[in-house]
């Protein structure tokens, strides 16, 4: 799976963004940014199928920039293409 988004606007303006990997290996989906709602997945397709199914986004990051952010799957697709 090779899902990506680019961020559109502010200071990380074209930062390739891809599922964050949490210390833990896990990969997250979430109704929001609250902790207490984040669900934890072994692989980003679970987490990518979750997100789909539930109306809910994606904890995604850049390696090295900013922190990761809940990116909407339907602002990105498997495939890498910006829809």
């Amino acid at each position: 799976m090779s899902l990506k988004y680019v961020v559109k606007r502010g200071a990380n303006r074209g930062a390739v963004l891809t599922p964050h990997r949490h210390k833990d290996g896990t990969f997250v989906a979430s109704p929001d940014r609250f902790k207490e709602s984040q669900r934890r997945y072994a692989t980003a397709k679970e987490a990518c199928d979750a997100a789909h199914a539930n109306g809910w986004g994606i904890r995604m990051s850049a390696a090295g920039k900013a922190p990761a952010s809940l990116i909407r799957p339907e602002k990105c697709d498997p495939s890498g293409e910006q829809l």
